[in-house]
């Protein structure tokens, strides 16, 4: 968000939006409009959503291997170790 200053030195907290904003907005409003007339909450709606997005972020992190565990598998592929 930009801040413009007026006059008297104090920032002016106006929010700035082009077209496609607006064209965005107005689709969203829309989704929201059709999920309610289905008897589906918007919010009850993005909150499932998020909570998709942080059980599959919780679970990227824990097959991700750190640096070390790498760092070792590639140890002992190169010597033979690893089976």
């Amino acid at each position: 968000m930009k801040h413009e200053k007026v006059n008297d030195g104090k920032p002016n907290n106006r929010l700035l939006s082009n077209d496609n904003d607006i064209r965005k907005a107005i689709h969203q409003a829309d989704l929201a409009k059709s999920l309610e007339e289905r008897g589906v909450s918007p919010y009850a709606r993005f909150q499932e959503l998020n909570q998709m997005a942080r059980n599959i972020a919780k679970t990227a992190r824990k097959q991700t291997p750190s640096e070390p565990e790498l760092y070792l598998t590639r140890r002992k592929l190169k010597k033979g170790r690893l089976s």
